[in-house]
């Protein structure tokens, strides 16, 4: 039993150093972990509260999705209108080249250019009165030479007007494609921010992740060595009790000096036998002594008794 308790304790010694080395060497572990996450927060600078925002904001409500929603709200009709000024950019340049006919202004642009739209209706108007002057009037008639001359200032009207409504759309295309340039250059930037943040975020999660399991780990550890310092003490107390305890043997005990002992044990048997033949021997002469002693004694005693009469009988 005693090696038992010698051999737990060891036991129990070993694996206390061993939960010892193992917390020390997840305690190192961890602070690795934080250093690289301090690091990391440190490269990422202001970018860290964007990259929280993204990671707790719920259905794209973080600042950057915000603002790219925005962003994407205002591109949409800017390219819209970039688009129609274009392609009333492109009827107007059709219009200069062309024969003179009047221009239809579309709807969208009336109000936009109003002196465009009176001077193409004025030059409608006048073409179709200079249609019946000439079909009632010759060319030499007064009428049909005013109604021409009226024709030519109204075609020259129109053609400056026409002129100006092209400056204007031209102005107006530079400006929106200013603006959808622009537009686009603040999506992209949120695109790619948040694209950079996203993959950020994974390793800035994954951090953090592995941060928690070292804690775990350590406290883990922590609490194995706790553990297997209370199964030490323990098996201290088992030892120290012990000492205490009578000794105990088995029925056939194994010494390692057996023969030492059996040598001892021969020597000794040898001295008791002898004493014991010394006191046989003394103790025959008492005995002999003794019975001598009791015989001259009865003799002495039978010698020294008197006769005795037998007593009268009395006659009848």
């Amino acid at each position: 039993r005693e090696r038992y308790e010698q051999l737990s304790a060891e036991q129990a010694k070993h694996l206390h150093a061993e939960t010892s080395r193992q917390v020390e060497k997840s305690r190192e572990q961890l602070k690795d972990s934080e250093q690289a996450l301090d690091e990391f927060v440190a490269r990422l600078g202001a970018g860290l509260l964007e990259l929280t925002s993204i990671g707790t904001a719920s259905g794209g409500e973080s600042e950057l999705r915000k603002g790219l929603t925005s962003v994407s709200e205002r591109l949409v009709p800017a390219q819209a209108e970039l688009k129609e000024r274009v392609a009333f950019f492109e009827l107007l340049q059709k219009a200069r080249a062309g024969p003179g006919e009047p221009i239809v202004v579309p709807s969208l642009f009336v109000r936009d250019s109003p002196a465009l739209e009176q001077a193409a209706r004025s030059l409608g108007e006048t073409r179709l009165q200079m249609d019946i002057v000439a079909s009632r009037n010759t060319p030499s008639h007064p009428e049909h030479q005013t109604m021409q001359d009226r024709l030519r200032r109204v075609e020259q009207s129109y053609r400056s007007e026409l002129d100006r409504a092209i400056q204007a759309m031209q102005r107006e295309i530079a400006a929106k494609t200013e603006t959808v340039e622009y537009l686009t250059q603040q999506k992209d930037h949120y695109v790619q921010r948040l694209a950079e943040l996203a993959g950020k975020y994974v390793e800035y999660d994954g951090l953090k992740e592995e941060l928690r399991q070292r804690r775990a780990i350590v406290e883990e550890a922590e609490k194995r060595r706790s553990d297997a310092a209370h199964a030490l003490l323990t098996a201290a107390q088992e030892v120290l009790l012990s000492t205490v305890d009578p000794p105990r043997s088995s029925p056939k005990p194994v010494s390692p000096q057996r023969k030492v002992n059996t040598i001892i044990g021969t020597v000794l048997g040898l001295l008791i036998g002898v004493g014991l033949a010394f006191l046989a021997r003394e103790y025959s002469h008492t005995v002999r002594s003794e019975a001598d002693l009791v015989g001259l004694a009865d003799e002495l005693v039978i010698v020294s008794v008197p006769k005795v009469r037998s007593p009268l009988r009395k006659v009848v």
